[in-house]
């Protein structure tokens, strides 16, 4: 029988750059739940203390912030206290853009 282990992401999670491809590549995803998922075991990683204190959140508010919608004004805290930020880029040519599901 093969043995396996449990994946932890903090294994590969080390280092400031690590955290910044980690975030870009899930950023690529359509899906917006991709992102915050990835943004949530990011801070998680880093320590939830840490993180709540450089982004001048509340660390309390900061644990039921990934159980529901974020605010944007929430994600942009945190990626910086994180050591990035968010921008926008042109999608490749020939791309097709994602339908909007905005109401």
């Amino acid at each position: 029988m093969v043995k396996t282990k449990k994946f932890n992401l903090a294994e590969y999670i080390k280092t400031e750059q690590d955290t910044l491809d980690f975030l870009s590549a899930a950023a690529q995803d359509p899906d917006p739940k991709v992102f915050i998922a990835a943004l949530s075991a990011a801070v998680r990683i880093r320590g939830m203390t840490a993180v709540a204190r450089e982004a001048g959140v509340n660390r309390e508010s900061l644990y039921r912030t990934f159980s529901a919608n974020p605010r944007y004004e929430t994600i942009v805290k945190l990626t910086r206290a994180l050591g990035c930020s968010l921008s926008v880029v042109p999608l490749p040519p020939g791309s097709q853009p994602r339908e909007s599901t905005a109401v």
